[in-house]
């Protein structure tokens, strides 16, 4: 293999070979690498199938649930944005003559990973936006959760009251929409729509931000993550539901990998020979 050196002062630097170049090339690829991506916004308004949103998604596919109870059923489509942004958003809401009642806690719509990430093998950084809609009656509490590929929840939020919850009963503080609060329609620029990010490393450990809140806790190391789900409680008074207008999810290196192949590079590289 021919070599080239750059003569400086005293030290020749050996430039850095080819195939140290292609693997750090090869590195920035996968780094931050799109998993799973939604285009809500390349849809029309108006009713939505499963069907038309795994037209629109990048490494997932749906199921969105067509819950009933009494007179009313669960409707699923997309509203334009009230706010002038031109953020579309999936809706699912409660449509129907009467209050729906007794009904268990139930999932609105899931969003299956083409490929389970393994959180032992991958970090991973998950981004969305959300936000309660609102009938006639209190906002109900809403809970979007992750799920492995076994169906096993193993890390939500919970909004109950204007309070948010995670993973736990602890109250981790308020992010707005308690009591009587939430969308009518969507509106992507109102104070009640919740930003939400999700990071976890190959550790198991997670840091978290939800609303305005933040934090950090763990999870299995062994875990993976295959399903990302919108969970509504029991009782939805007609008109009320959730609302998603993003979601993404992204490979994220680990700090010790990229190290290690910067030490290759610079091993390879930066040989300096003195005359």
């Amino acid at each position: 293999m021919t070599t080239r050196t750059h003569t400086s002062g005293s030290a020749n630097w050996l430039l850095i070979p080819p195939v140290a170049l292609v693997a750090l090339s090869l590195f920035a690829g996968t780094a931050n690498a799109a998993l799973v991506q939604v285009d809500f916004d390349s849809l029309s308004a108006g009713a939505v199938t499963a069907t038309t949103l795994d037209g629109v998604t990048t490494g997932g596919s749906w199921t969105l649930n067509s819950l009933t109870g009494g007179s009313v059923s669960l409707v699923h489509a997309i509203e334009n944005d009230g706010g002038g942004s031109g953020e579309k958003a999936l809706s699912s809401k409660f449509h129907g003559s009467s209050n729906p009642t007794n009904l268990a806690i139930s999932m609105t719509s899931t969003l299956d990973f083409t490929n389970a990430i393994d959180v032992d093998v991958t970090g991973a950084q998950f981004e969305f936006e959300v936000a309660q809609s609102k009938g006639t009656g209190f906002a109900r509490p809403v809970k979007y959760s992750f799920l492995n590929s076994s169906g096993t929840e193993i890390f939500y939020f919970r909004v109950n009251d204007g309070n948010l919850y995670v993973n736990s009963s602890a109250n981790q503080g308020s992010v707005g929409g308690g009591g009587n609060t939430g969308l009518a329609t969507w509106d992507s620029t109102s104070l009640l729509v919740w930003s939400a990010s999700v990071e976890i490393d190959t550790a198991g450990n997670v840091m978290w931000g939800f609303g305005g809140q933040n934090g950090a806790t763990t999870i299995a190391s062994t875990a993976d993550i295959k399903t990302f789900q919108s969970n509504i409680d029991p009782d939805q008074w007609v008109g009320q539901g959730t609302y998603l207008n993003y979601f993404g999810a992204t490979a994220v290196p680990e700090p010790s990998g990229l190290m290690l192949l910067l030490s290759g590079v610079i091993g390879l590289g930066l040989l300096r020979r003195r005359r």
